[in-house]
């Protein structure tokens, strides 16, 4: 969630200092998530299957990128890139913050 808040916040940012700082952070949380998540999944794969797990793993979260930068690159071109990146951020937003709420009621997360 402090990702996207970071790329909506220089999404709409009109200020350079204030951009390149939030982008920074965005570049550090997107770091330290992926790092996060790589050794997660590492660790919790089978080992008889390790190699296949993160590799299915991989090809899913580039993706991922790759959609999402298609989508952000085509909307930009029809309402401009600082609104359609806002908008995507937003709706990435939106979308963790309704799992978050719907994982918190059904028991998987503590806090």
């Amino acid at each position: 969630m402090l990702w996207a808040a970071a790329i909506f916040g220089f999404a709409l940012s009109p200020f350079y200092g204030l951009s390149f700082g939030l982008l920074v952070l965005a570049g550090f949380f997107d770091l330290s998530f992926n790092s996060m998540i790589r050794t997660l999944a590492q660790l919790n794969a089978p080992a008889e299957i390790r190699g296949r797990a993160i590799g299915v793993f991989n090809v899913g979260s580039l993706g991922c990128r790759t959609f999402s930068g298609f989508t952000v690159g085509f909307g930009g071109g029809l309402i401009g890139i600082h609104l359609s990146l806002s908008i995507s951020a937003g709706l990435l937003l939106v979308a963790m913050g309704a799992l978050y709420v719907w994982a918190r009621r059904r028991g998987v997360v503590d806090v």
